[in-house]
């Protein structure tokens, strides 16, 4: 109530990435979901997890490309 009178137009609700959903959301994203569909499954908004992911709390699953072997220097 204190920061709608300063002029705060919203009030923060509480937090939705609790520790037991950041572990579901990074599962989900280690089976190659992608972020759109985690946030689907978990019913978070999309920008909920984009921003996870751009503060470190998760991480996308990359999958490693196989290259051929470099041929020796000689």
């Amino acid at each position: 109530k204190t920061r709608r009178l300063r002029g705060s137009s919203a009030l923060r609700g509480p937090a939705v990435l609790t520790p037991s959903v950041l572990e579901a959301a990074q599962g989900l994203l280690d089976e190659g979901g992608s972020p759109s569909e985690v946030a689907r499954q978990l019913g978070l908004k999309y920008d909920t997890v984009q921003k996870a992911i751009g503060a470190r709390r998760l991480h996308r699953f990359v999958k490693k490309k196989m290259t051929a072997p470099r041929p020796a220097l000689r």
